[in-house]
């Protein structure tokens, strides 16, 4: 399947704002840090992450696990700039108007 990387800022106004994401939880040897559920209205919904993307990085920070990766967001304010990896998907079917 292809993938696309693109960036999701997300701005975040206090240590204690909700972000309304969790993450797949991985065997201690994944480095793969996926998106699980992005809960409807939060910070991260509104700012365009959707489930099953791979963040790649937080600020240029590189994220090395789940955990990792959550303790980060959850420290961090201000601008949050995401690299993420995001699969394309195209569905294809019929086109009962044609």
């Amino acid at each position: 399947m292809p993938v696309s990387t693109c960036n999701v800022c997300i701005k975040k106004g206090s240590v204690d704002a909700n972000l309304g994401l969790t993450f797949f939880e991985n065997l201690w040897f994944d480095t793969v840090v996926r998106v699980r559920l992005v809960h409807p209205g939060g910070l991260a919904a509104t700012s365009g992450l959707q489930p099953d993307d791979v963040v790649l990085s937080i600020n240029s920070k590189s994220c090395e696990s789940p955990l990792n990766t959550e303790r980060m967001l959850h420290e961090s304010t201000g601008e949050l700039l995401l690299t993420v990896e995001r699969s394309l998907t195209c569905d294809v079917g019929d086109n009962d108007e044609a």
